[in-house]
């Protein structure tokens, strides 16, 4: 799997189902969760180096707070493609890295919501929030770890003080508004 400073990490994309048929998914700005620890596969028992889940790598002595600056455990895509850029630059630049990754992310949050969509009752004013967690191979092909229902909200890092009222913020226009508002939104913060 692709390294972060020598650290494994996932990225979690929060992923929006407005109607199951017609299929309606919507991917917000996701962002990568850092293990504490290096990587390694000589100690496979060492949580803080293989599973990057927050409510693991919190409990860890060194886990970075939500004081502490961006690049800690927890990275927003801006810091990814800054790294990628200078870590990884025969494979192009940070902005050409995300942009493989980041298609491969939405075209997979649809796939996965496709598969579960005769399965799941269709009702009319209803809707699905969902965290999709992915990896990245040194190839920059992208991975699905799992699907979680209900994932979490909660802040307490920078990356996250910033996402989640734009994502709930983003949720509620969409679901008030409908597409157009948020089409119009997305122009206005894209400028």
């Amino acid at each position: 799997c692709l390294l972060l400073d020598e650290r494994k990490f996932d990225i979690r994309a929060w992923v929006l189902v407005t109607c199951w048929n017609p299929l309606t998914v919507w991917v917000f700005e996701p962002y990568m969760r850092l293990c504490t620890n290096r990587w390694s596969l000589d100690s496979l028992d060492d949580r803080f180096q293989h599973l990057c889940n927050r409510c693991v790598q919190e409990h860890h002595e060194g886990y970075e707070s939500g004081d502490e600056e961006e690049g800690g455990c927890m990275w927003s895509v801006e810091t990814l493609k800054d790294y990628l850029g200078r870590a990884y630059p025969h494979m192009g630049s940070g902005d050409d890295q995300w942009a493989k990754i980041w298609t491969q992310i939405k075209q997979i949050s649809v796939f996965v919501m496709h598969s579960v969509q005769d399965v799941v009752e269709n009702q009319a004013g209803c809707f699905e929030w969902f965290g999709l967690d992915f990896m990245v191979d040194t190839d920059l092909h992208v991975w699905t770890l799992e699907c979680n229902i209900s994932p979490d909200l909660s802040r307490g890092t920078e990356v996250l003080d910033r996402l989640v009222p734009a994502a709930m913020h983003g949720l509620w226009a969409m679901l008030l508004l409908g597409p157009a508002a948020r089409d119009a939104e997305q122009r206005d913060a894209d400028h």
